[in-house]
């Protein structure tokens, strides 16, 4: 039996990772920060309560682990010193703590494809590529992983998911709202991208945990298949039933919504799913990467089926009481 820690536990991934290590024989400790809530962890006995700046208690207790999962991070801030300091800063925290104690521990880093940019028109991103983030918070996670490739002394893999829906997900939820009051948004033109279902991108941590071929190796997620981000709006409307206004909305019209979104955050000093970095991303060209490498090391088999997953997400936000 394994100890496996996840940092992060009552986010979205870290979340549903911990509920379904829970159905192995692994021994999962489930570090929340103070406060948080823990609403998506189904076992509530897991869940350790930290203050992630006590070095000491966060020392004490992975000294038993033989994994470490680090899914804590910010995705949206207001300021890049915000994402600098929790996903670099922390980061580098637990590199220290496990360099630190003599067992071995294999150190997993949750990074993200915004890490890495843009794929060249043509082609799918690789791992060996160069990495040119768009936003301050791809760059947060590049820094991260630069850090651990540089300083962690134990073994370590580094995941890059590309956008990750599913059950207990808040960003694409709000495509779920939308379609439910019969609108279905199309920004710009009708661009390809990848997608990944939350469960698939479990397994694949759930993969790499205790697995040597992944040792000190960076890996592309996604789930095999390049969607047109219609191909989304529309499936999810054929899941929802009923009619659908489809909308397209030039990428020009993201600017004044992100500013006016922006000067909001300013006085409520909350950060909005929406802002000039995001536009950014938005007016991505080529956000597709190669998965070659998971397959050939690790053997990932995923195994695409948008409407099955749309149906399982949706199924969760109705029993939830979000839709």
């Amino acid at each position: 039996m394994r100890n496996i820690v996840i940092t992060g536990a009552n986010g979205f991934v870290g979340s549903y990772l911990v509920n379904l290590l829970d159905k192995t024989d692994d021994n999962v400790i489930a570090l929340v920060r103070n406060g948080s809530r823990t609403d998506l962890i189904e076992n509530q006995s897991l869940v350790v309560m930290v203050d992630y700046e006590d070095s000491l208690s966060l020392t004490n207790i992975i000294s038993s682990a033989d994994v470490i999962v680090h899914c804590a991070g910010l995705t949206k801030a207001r300021r890049q010193s915000d994402y600098q300091k929790v996903n670099v800063g922390l980061t580098k925290k637990f590199v220290e703590i496990v360099n630190s104690l003599e067992r071995r521990i294999q150190f997993i880093l949750l990074s993200s494809q915004a890490a890495a940019g843009m794929a060249t028109k043509g082609r799918l991103k690789k791992e060996e590529d160069d990495c040119k983030p768009l936003t301050f918070y791809g760059q947060s996670k590049l820094d991260a992983e630069e850090y651990v490739r540089s300083d962690c002394n134990q073994p370590w893999t580094i995941i890059r998911p590309v956008s990750v829906y599913g059950p207990g997900d808040k960003d694409f939820f709000e495509y779920f709202k939308l379609v439910e009051s019969h609108l279905g948004l199309v920004i710009g033109h009708n661009k390809l991208a990848n997608f990944v279902f939350v469960k698939e991108l479990c397994e694949f941590i759930m993969l790499s945990i205790g697995n040597k071929k992944a040792y000190n190796e960076l890996f592309f997620v996604n789930d095999g298949k390049a969607y047109f981000q219609e191909d989304f709006v529309d499936t999810l409307s054929e899941v929802m039933g009923g009619y659908m206004i489809k909308i397209h909305i030039p990428e020009i019209t993201l600017y004044p919504v992100a500013i006016i979104s922006e000067v909001i955050s300013f006085f409520t000093d909350k950060a909005v799913l929406i802002n000039l970095q995001k536009v950014k991303e938005f007016k991505g060209e080529n956000w597709l990467c190669s998965i070659d490498k998971a397959r050939s090391i690790l053997g990932y088999k995923p195994c695409p089926n948008l409407k099955k997953n749309i149906e399982d997400t949706l199924n969760w936000y109705k029993e939830n009481e979000w839709l």
